[in-house]
């Protein structure tokens, strides 16, 4: 009987290690889906997006794994406009995470433009979903 305890509190510890080494990027993943611009054409931050950032620059800072912030917009506009500034969107995201204290040799930024879109719709409302922030784990 006395083993069983010890085999108990062993097998406690190690499912709770676990659940404290855990991959965030999932959550990650759903945070950064929130990250909003102004407009589609905007390259300011909403309000609500910076403690959305203060949230993932804490879970990336607590895990050791590199990050690629992708920005991705819609079709709207000129294809080349659309490089250039999903580049500057996820550079303004990756220089607030850096701001918030995440090493800056553990981002990368990189702008898709419309060329990676989730959403085939021909109408307005889906193509604005294609006009989103991911954040992904490189490693």
């Amino acid at each position: 009987m006395k083993n069983l305890k010890y085999i108990v509190i062993v097998t406690c510890f190690f499912l709770v290690g676990k659940v404290f080494s855990q991959d965030h990027s999932q959550k990650i993943q759903e945070l950064s889906a929130q990250l909003k611009f102004k407009n589609s054409a905007s390259l300011e931050l909403k309000k609500e997006s910076f403690k959305i950032l203060d949230t993932l620059a804490v879970i990336i800072k607590n895990s050791n794994a590199s990050y690629m912030v992708k920005s991705h917009s819609t079709l709207r506009g000129k294809q080349e406009d659309n490089l250039v500034k999903t580049q500057k969107r996820a550079e303004i995201i990756k220089e607030e995470l850096i701001n918030r204290g995440v090493d800056s040799t553990r981002l990368i930024a990189k702008g898709f433009g419309e060329t990676d879109r989730i959403y085939h719709t021909p109408t307005r409302i889906g193509d604005m979903k294609n006009d989103r922030i991911e954040i992904v784990k490189t490693e």
